[in-house]
């Protein structure tokens, strides 16, 4: 299991009740389960697909006042799938053209960042 966090400042006067508000509807798009408590956010498989590397993922999205805004610390828990591990130990093997496995990757990691930006523009809304 792998583990990540990203933070994210956001200037703006709205209440937290508001910013949580939008933050959880966006993930509500992009994740299989929203889930709030207090000023916490969990949301599972995120972007989740057929042809995705991540088997499971879960992320806890924090929001925290500060002078002229808010804090958003996403923590991330991910394990990759199967199918990730079969790719590389085919590649490693050299049983699958290195050039399909990274047509494969980069439409995934194109679909993630198409729904990663929709994400952002919803924050831009703050």
């Amino acid at each position: 299991m792998a583990k990540y966090q990203n933070t994210k400042k956001i200037k703006t006067t709205k209440e937290i009740s508001e910013v949580l508000e939008i933050v959880e509807s966006a993930f509500r798009n992009v994740s299989e389960e929203t889930k709030r408590d207090g000023n916490t956010i969990k949301a599972n498989s995120i972007d989740a697909t057929f042809g995705s590397i991540n088997r499971s993922d879960t992320t806890a999205i924090s929001v925290v006042k500060k002078d002229d805004g808010y804090l958003l610390i996403a923590d991330t828990n991910y394990k990759p799938s199967v199918m990730f591990w079969v790719f590389w130990l085919l590649m490693w093997l050299g049983q699958l053209p290195v050039e399909q496995v990274f047509w494969v990757l980069l439409s995934n990691f194109t679909f993630i960042s198409l729904t990663k930006k929709e994400l952002l523009m919803k924050l831009k809304e703050l």
